[in-house]
């Protein structure tokens, strides 16, 4: 099983140089990393271009200019240049796990998306976190308070669990292309707002495929960052509850996109 590892990212290089030095640093290497990219400055360009010789595995780019929160089209771009039968869908603000990537292929069948857990860093341990910290390091972090969930999850390796089906959440899902197409990948209507995560995730439910999740194993650090702003909440909680009553295939998606969402990868 080839794996895709499909990184969103916008205007924060020194976030995803740790997402990205975690990858490298894995049990089982994915097979290619793509950063999907919703616009960002020649700053985040040139770190790519700068660790591309260095990563362990391809190391590719795809960018779309950037309009509002584009989260759900820059996934599709990633998703378009990807070559693997897996995808694994992470925001460029989590540093995985050391075993993420095998937890996920031992976790990974057709007709099932894999979640993960995090633990939360806060943002005045942001700076000097790399997600590779031992577990007494881990432990006084949690201590005073600068991460959130007890610092010893990692630690404990059950590499599965079901998902009972409380709470939904984007920050990493993994699902296999034929999956994925089924649903036509990413509903790029949710532009300029969150909820495209539940949105993908519902609309995998109605199509058959089942959610899991890795309880302690597969886990990610999720770097704390200032809110964003997003311009267009009420009506992304319309489009939810439109998608809802809708087929689980979307218009607006991985094909038959709009010719201003074409990703271009270096």
């Amino acid at each position: 099983m080839k794996t895709s590892v499909i990184v969103t990212t916008y205007n924060r290089p020194a976030y995803l140089r740790k997402v990205l030095s975690g990858f490298a640093d894995q049990t089982r290497l994915p097979d290619e990393v793509i950063v999907a990219d919703d616009g960002s400055g020649p700053e985040t360009r040139a770190l790519i271009d700068e660790l591309r010789e260095k990563m362990p595995f391809p190391l590719l780019h795809s960018w779309h200019e950037h309009k509002m929160f584009g989260a759900a089209a820059a996934r599709n771009d990633g998703a378009r240049i990807a070559t693997g039968d897996y995808f694994i869908f992470i925001d460029g603000d989590c540093i995985p796990s050391k075993s993420f990537v095998e937890d996920h292929q031992y976790l990974a069948r057709t007709g099932r998306c894999v979640h993960n857990k995090r633990i939360m860093v806060q943002l005045e341990a942001v700076e000097q976190f790399t997600g590779r910290e031992s577990f007494w390091e881990l432990l006084k972090l949690w201590l005073l308070g600068k991460i959130k969930k007890v610092a010893f999850y990692k630690f404990l390796h059950i590499p599965w669990y079901p998902f009972n089906g409380k709470g939904r959440a984007g920050f990493t899902i993994g699902v296999f292309r034929e999956d994925f197409l089924k649903i036509n990948g990413w509903n790029e209507d949710f532009e300029g707002a969150v909820h495209e995560d539940h949105d993908f995730d519902e609309r995998l439910e109605r199509a058959g495929v089942k959610r899991w999740t890795a309880a302690f194993g597969g886990l990610v650090f999720h770097l704390n960052h200032p809110a964003h702003t997003f311009e267009r909440n009420d009506e992304a909680l319309r489009l939810l509850e439109e998608s809802r009553r809708g087929p689980f295939y979307v218009e607006k998606g991985f094909v038959n996109r709009d010719d201003a969402h074409q990703g271009s990868p270096t």
